[in-house]
This record gives C-alpha cells, sequence and structure tokens, in this order.
C-alpha cells in the first residue's frame, strides 16, 4: 500500500471494496489513518464506512471513534456525533481529539441556525470545551478555535491574548517541521485575523491553501469566515482566495448514429467539443465533476476532468452492463473502452438502481446526477456549476433536454452550447419556465414518487385482546396524522402491523415520517391497554413506478422494482427511527428540503439479501435526537 498522504480519492474506494481481501481489520491503526485521509479529500461519508468496518472488529478502539465522530460532523450529523463523543467524555477521555471534536459539534449546531447569534447557548459550550481542550493538552487547533469563539461571545481581550499564544506557538512549531504544515500556517493566519493583520493574514493563508486538499481547504474557508464575521467583517475581505470550490454537473448529447436527422452531435465534431468542454473546465476552474457516461459529451466530460486531474463521479441509472447495452450498444468499440477506462479511472461509480426503469429511469438519474452534486458541494463549501452540450431543441425523455429543464425547475442555472456550435459562439443561459412539477413527475405509466414503508415494533407480542386496541388507537392516531399533513399521501395502505403509503414529492414523505414518529414515541400506550415499548420503524425511498389500478383491491396502487427496494430498508432501520435512501436523501438536496436533513449512517445490507447500500438517517434540524 501506498503511504497514507499519497493515496488518492480513487485508490481509497478500491481499499474499502477490497478490505478483506487485504485483511484490513487486522490493521486498525492503518485503518483510521485512511479514514482521516478520506476525510482530507472531503469524502466524509467514505471516511465513516472506514471507521464503521473498524469499529466492527474492535469497538473501543479510540481513535476510530474519534474519526467517525469527525466524519459524521463534517458530513452534517452533528448531533450524532455529539452523542458518540459525549459518551467518551463521560467515560473520561480528555484528550485534545474528544474535546476538540466534541466541541466543534456544538458549534456546528449553533451555525446550523442562521444567522448567528452569541446567545445560542451551544456556542458558549463549544467555546469552553476548545479552551478546556487548550489548557489540559495544548494544540494548536483547539486554541485558535477557542479564541475566535471568545471573539464572537464579545470576550475581545481573552481572543486576542489567545491567538498571540497560539501564533507563537506555532511559529515556533513551524520551524522544528521546516514550514511544511499547512495546518501551522492557516492557524497563523486565523491569528492575524483576530488581531486584525488581514494582509498578513492574506500571505499565511496563500501558503496554507496552495498545500491543502479539498477537505482542509472546506475547513480552512470555514474558520476564516467564522473569525471574520466574529469582528463584523465578511469573507470578501480577503478576496478570492477563499473561492470557494467549483463542483460541476454536466449533461450532454450522445454522439449521433446513422439514423439520426437533422444532424445534433456528428461524430466529426467530437475534437470541437472536447475542446469546449475542456475550457469550460478550465476558466470555470471545476475542480470536482459529476455526470452519467453515455458515448458522447458524458465521456468527454469525464475525460476533459480526468485530463487535468480532477476529481470527477460517474452516477448511472443501472448496473454498468446493463447500461452500456443500452446507451453505448449503437456506437464503436471505441466508446465502449472509453466507457470502461472512464469507469476505472473515476474517483466513484455511484449505481443508484437495479435496472434503468425505461425513460423515467434516465430522468431519475438527472435529478440525482443533481443531488449529489449539491451533496459534494456542501461538504466541501463549494457552489455548484451546471452546463450542457445540448442543442437547445426538446428531445426524448429522460434525455440531455430533459435534464437542462429539469435542473433549471430545481433552481439550478444552466449554460449550454450546441455541438455543431462548439468553439464557434459563445455557452447560453436556459431561459424556460420554472413553474410546474418537478419530481413528481409522469413518463407514460411511470412516476416518480417517495415511498414510506414502516412497521409497528412490538405487534407480534400483542394478545389477541388488544389487536382491536391496536387498531382503534395506535392506526386511528396514524390516520389523524395523515389528514394534518399538507401534503396528502398519492395513496395508502396497510397490513397488520405495517404501512405503506406514497407521496408525490420527498418532502411531504419526509414531514409524514417524523411527525409519525415523534407521535409515537411520545404517547404513553399504556394509558390504552398497549405495551409501553410500542415502537415504530419508518423507511424512505424514492424512484420510479409503475401507476396501476389493482383489480383485487379496486384502488390505484404503485408497483415496480423501487417499491421491493423501498421495503428492504425498513426492517434494518432502528426502532424508533427514520432511515432513508441514497436517492431520497439526494432528491431532498433537489428540491432544496429545509425542514430536515439526512444523516449518512454508512453502508448496510438490506433485507433478504437485497443488496449493501448507503443509509441516512433523517432528522428535523435543530431537533430532539433520534434514537442511535
Amino acid at each position: 500500500m501506498l503511504g497514507i498522504s499519497g493515496v488518492d480519492l480513487r485508490q481509497l474506494f478500491t481499499i474499502f471494496e477490497q478490505r478483506d481481501a487485504i485483511d484490513l481489520a487486522s490493521r486498525l491503526d492503518e485503518c483510521a489513518l485512511i479514514a482521516q485521509r478520506a476525510l482530507v479529500l472531503g469524502e466524509p461519508l467514505l471516511s465513516y464506512d472506514f471507521c464503521t468496518f473498524g469499529l466492527g472488529k474492535a469497538a473501543d478502539h479510540l481513535r476510530l471513534q474519534q474519526v467517525q465522530c469527525l466524519a459524521l460532523a463534517r458530513s452534517g450529523a452533528y448531533e450524532q456525533a455529539q452523542q458518540l463523543l459525549e459518551r467518551l467524555y463521560s467515560h473520561g477521555h480528555r484528550d485534545e481529539e474528544t474535546l476538540g471534536i466534541l466541541a466543534r459539534t456544538y458549534k456546528d449546531i449553533w451555525l446550523e441556525k442562521r444567522p448567528v447569534t452569541p446567545e445560542h447557548p451551544s456556542l458558549k459550550r463549544s467555546q469552553e470545551l476548545y479552551e478546556e481542550s487548550y489548557l489540559a493538552n495544548g494544540g494548536h487547533w483547539p486554541g485558535i478555535n477557542a479564541a475566535t469563539l471568545a471573539m464572537y461571545l464579545g470576550q475581545v481581550e481573552k481572543s486576542k491574548q489567545l491567538a498571540a499564544k497560539v501564533r507563537d506557538e506555532c511559529l515556533v512549531a513551524r520551524t522544528a517541521s521546516s514550514g511544511e504544515d499547512h495546518w501551522l500556517a492557516a492557524t497563523i493566519g486565523e491569528a492575524s485575523l483576530l488581531s486584525g493583520d488581514l494582509e498578513v493574514a492574506r500571505s499565511w493563508f496563500q501558503e496554507a491553501l496552495a498545500q491543502a486538499e479539498l477537505g482542509d481547504r472546506a475547513s480552512m474557508r470555514r474558520n476564516a469566515r467564522l473569525a471574520l464575521e466574529a469582528q463584523g467583517l465578511a469573507l470578501k475581505v480577503l478576496g478570492s482566495l477563499f473561492a470557494p470550490v467549483t463542483v460541476a454537473v454536466f449533461t450532454g448529447h450522445r454522439i449521433d448514429g446513422e439514423e439520426q436527422a437533422p444532424p445534433r452531435f456528428p461524430a466529426w465534431r467530437e475534437k470541437d467539443v472536447a475542446g469546449a468542454i475542456r475550457a469550460y473546465i478550465e476558466n470555470s476552474d471545476a475542480q470536482v465533476g459529476f455526470a452519467s457516461a453515455a458515448s458522447g459529451g458524458d465521456i468527454l466530460f469525464h475525460e476533459a476532468m480526468l485530463g487535468s486531474g480532477r476529481e470527477t463521479h460517474v452516477v448511472l441509472p443501472a448496473p454498468p452492463d446493463e447500461f452500456e447495452a443500452r446507451s453505448l450498444a449503437a456506437d464503436s468499440a471505441e466508446w465502449s473502452a472509453r466507457f470502461h477506462s472512464v469507469l476505472k479511472s473515476a474517483q466513484s461509480v455511484i449505481v443508484h438502481s437495479g435496472s434503468v426503469s425505461g425513460d423515467i429511469g434516465y430522468a431519475f438519474n438527472n435529478w440525482v446526477l443533481l443531488g449529489l452534486a449539491r451533496s459534494r458541494a456542501r461538504q466541501i463549501e463549494g457552489n455548484i456549476l451546471a452546463f450542457a452540450i445540448w442543442d437547445g431543441r426538446p428531445g426524448l425523455p429522460g434525455g440531455t433536454s430533459d435534464a437542462v429543464r429539469d435542473w433549471q425547475r430545481f433552481g439550478q442555472p444552466v449554460e449550454w452550447i450546441a455541438p455543431l456550435q462548439a468553439g464557434r459562439s459563445n455557452w447560453n443561459a436556459v431561459q424556460i419556465e420554472t413553474t410546474g412539477s418537478k419530481s413528481g413527475r409522469t413518463i407514460g405509466s411511470q412516476r416518480v414518487v417517495s415511498m414510506l414503508f414502516a412497521d409497528a415494533v412490538g405487534f407480534s407480542k400483542l394478545s389477541d385482546d388488544q389487536i382491536p386496541l391496536f387498531a382503534e388507537h395506535f392506526l386511528g392516531m396514524v390516520a389523524n396524522i395523515i389528514e394534518g399533513q399538507k401534503e396528502l399521501p398519492l395513496t395508502r395502505n396497510t397490513w397488520g402491523d405495517g404501512l405503506y403509503l406514497c407521496f408525490a414529492t420527498p418532502a411531504g414523505a419526509g414531514r409524514f415520517a417524523l411527525d409519525l414518529a415523534e407521535a409515537v414515541r411520545e404517547t404513553e400506550w399504556t394509558k390504552f391497554g398497549l405495551p409501553l415499548t410500542l415502537s415504530l420503524r419508518i423507511a424512505l425511498h424514492c424512484g420510479p413506478v409503475h401507476e396501476v389500478t389493482d383489480p383485487v383491491l379496486k384502488q390505484r396502487e404503485f408497483k415496480g422494482a423501487h417499491v421491493s427496494r423501498a421495503a428492504r430498508i425498513e426492517p434494518i432501520t432502528p426502532s424508533g427511527s427514520v432511515y432513508c435512501s441514497q436517492p431520497f436523501a439526494a432528491l431532498c438536496e433537489c428540491e432544496n428540503v429545509s425542514e430536515f436533513v439526512c444523516d449518512y449512517v454508512g453502508r448496510i445490507p438490506l433485507a433478504k439479501q437485497f443488496g449493501e447500500f448507503p443509509m441516512f438517517a433523517v432528522r428535523r434540524r435543530q431537533a430532539a435526537k433520534l434514537p442511535i
């Protein structure tokens, strides 16, 4: 294995896939270093997966627990990280990492509610924990965080004294380290900000950023913003130095087949289109990319990103073999070889469905693409740039034209250029009607819906006399909550203790799921003659399904492979919790859902050997904690 500092993102994904073959379980210290490397590269979800694997072998490995909590915090799961760290704190752990990361979770919870105010109790607790860590253990990063938050609390003299002390310690440490530690330079820069030396801070940050990877750059940008905000200054004071990383999401026409008339993307335009894509990437300085991998524009995009050493991710609506048969079969063997080369070289290949599901499967893939790109941008404090190789005309359902229009409807500006005009004219801004349906659209008999499966934990232990009470009080409560929703379900069904409902949007499904989970958790069931421990598991998933009329039930139903996947998530959901799939979380990003968040909980095998998939816990913002 390479030295950990030299491992790139693609190699990290490969190591995780081969974790059993390389016997990573016997090298848990190295596993922790690899998980830390994933954080440096801005991949907290992959870092979490490594930690979860290692902790499955040794649950008390302290460093793995610490990195796992930092991965949770960087992915947005602040409360879950905080619960785990408070447990370590209560067991007597007062080391720099435990205290510092715990302090960070309080800071994150404070920052989640904008605009931030110094009155929030989490701010004071965070500052105290950072200062406790610094006084007990030393450490530059707890010290500078304690100084920045003290400034926010109005403790100006304390802030400046702490910052000056930390700066002097970093200068000494920098001499010992031959000036190669980018975090030392960043910390000196932040201390200079707190002292009011903006130009000195700029020079130190320039040095630090020149050495930093995406994950560290995001942390530096975030810390600098806080130090400036604490003094009533805006981040623009430092100009373009802390410009957010650009995450590009791309769509483009396939290369024309022989039957294409009029020509849209003829093969003889490939070189010009490739040049236009490369120039756009360079001019926008896109560092991270997301696209599918059909022949033509998609593959040219990935090749351009890879050719300039940038990070790129392939997102497919079906396993590669099926996708190749559908999206490259009519093209040359050369395109097939380039397809496999891109899959081999990209940082990740994300397959979110078991099959394409017709035209709507491609449309759904476009939505997942945008959602994943937005999620990645959030993790690294970046911004989104969408562009397309498009002829400007309507096309087939689920194609490039649909992607451009759907992204615009999701509030994402898109720039485009026609293949026949590439290199000859400027890029165009999309101008379309943005009202109308978003994720709740229909193509033929298929529709993308948000599905909810739920199961009452403890139902099988009810006595026969308790069944009528369950129907009256438990199911009656479910019915009342449904009728009180802003968005009613499209369909609803029950069997025994099971619930199956479909909603037009992920926001509607998530809102109902959290209302239901909280109501079940807060009800004293013994008042109704039911067990105190009666609880509920709730699972959420999005995907294209067929809308049919069930001839037995004489009512509308949604059926298909994605219904089966949603059903397999429910049995692995912890009692009292709400879990969702990656596509559901991605659609929430597309819809800009703000009422709740989806916290990553790892890759989990689904019920009945359905496969291993990324799972997320759904929680309200600033709400009560879900059970772990």
